[in-house]
């Protein structure tokens, strides 16, 4: 039973005693409580006031392709900014990024063009790590029902919002401790809606503080797996 259950009983008695009726169901916590506990969870309340600054390196699978990426964004309390995504093949780097607002794209040659910004969606989408650390950030606008559902065959608290660029996106918790177990993010394309599902894994401890070693993307049935070999959050 989680702490927010056992707050239930307590919380519909009050309900009844003042002979009022909630169609909230009373055990359910608010998004932003359930922010704050995965922060305390994972001791990130205390680590995100030194960070300006997200950097992670990993190795991606997916099928027979494998390939490295290098993230960087920029993000505080008070919102995220410039960000670059870059992928490396055998022969050479690409590099999607953000800068000051304008969606751009490197190719393997080094020339650089403007890209439609709608495509800012692709560029924040990578910043895997600032998504977690920066859930209010992320999202422009946050509902206000929280959903019981299941994640990754789990029973979990779903927070469901928009992003800045327009896609849809909803954390989950896990309902017995409030870690997070990751998110699901839907883009609407020309052709329609493109969901995906991010699950966050291999998480590792260091200074009372955690961090999500591995995500695997669940995208419309393919499965892409980063493994990070660096994590930087720096001031």
């Amino acid at each position: 039973m989680t702490r927010w259950n056992r707050m239930a009983g307590f919380l519909v008695s009050v309900f009844f005693l003042g002979a009022s009726v909630s169609a909230q169901p009373a055990e359910l916590p608010t998004p932003d409580q359930l922010f704050m506990a995965a922060e305390e969870h994972h001791g990130w309340d205390k680590l995100k006031a030194g960070i300006t600054t997200v950097e992670a390196q990993a190795s991606v699978r997916t099928g027979e392709r494998t390939y490295k990426t290098l993230v960087r964004g920029r993000a505080t309390d008070e919102g995220l900014s410039d960000a670059t995504f870059e992928m490396t093949e055998d022969d050479g780097t690409v590099t999607y990024g953000e800068t000051d607002g304008a969606i751009w794209y490197e190719g393997k040659d080094g020339n650089r063009r403007d890209l439609a910004p709608v495509m800012a969606a692709y560029v924040r989408g990578h910043q895997f790590h600032r998504r977690a650390l920066f859930p209010r950030q992320e999202l422009k606008v946050i509902d206000d029902t929280v959903e019981e559902v299941e994640f990754n065959g789990i029973r979990a608290f779903k927070v469901s919002g928009t992003t800045h660029s327009g896609a849809s996106l909803a954390y989950f918790f896990d309902e017995r401790d409030s870690a997070m177990l990751g998110y699901h993010l839907t883009v609407q394309e020309p052709d329609g809606p493109h969901p995906m599902d991010f699950i966050l894994k291999d998480w590792r401890t260091s200074a009372d503080q955690s961090i999500f070693w591995r995500i695997d993307i669940n995208d419309r049935g393919t499965l892409y797996v980063y493994t990070f070999n660096k994590i930087l959050l720096l001031p």
